[in-house]
């Protein structure tokens, strides 16, 4: 059945098939899990560049991560 692309986006949303952000995505570098542990070592005063190094990925993904920019679905 054809419908217009906001009915297909609602379709795709209600069977679960249009989230494909956190660790579902195929480009992502993290898992959920970690999330809140790199969000606890920032506060607890660790810098992003240090905590990025544990992760081999960039202290801007890091800071974006604390901020809540990236991975804001995860507490």
């Amino acid at each position: 059945e054809l419908g217009t692309a906001s009915a297909n986006l609602h379709d795709a949303f209600d069977r679960g098939r249009a989230f494909r952000g956190g660790s579902n995505n195929s480009r992502a570098q993290l898992v959920e899990e970690q999330i809140p542990l790199i969000r606890q070592r920032h506060d607890n005063g660790e810098t992003y560049k240090a905590i990025a190094k544990t992760y081999s990925i960039s202290a801007s993904a890091i800071r974006d991560v604390c901020s809540g920019w990236r991975w804001g679905h995860v507490q």
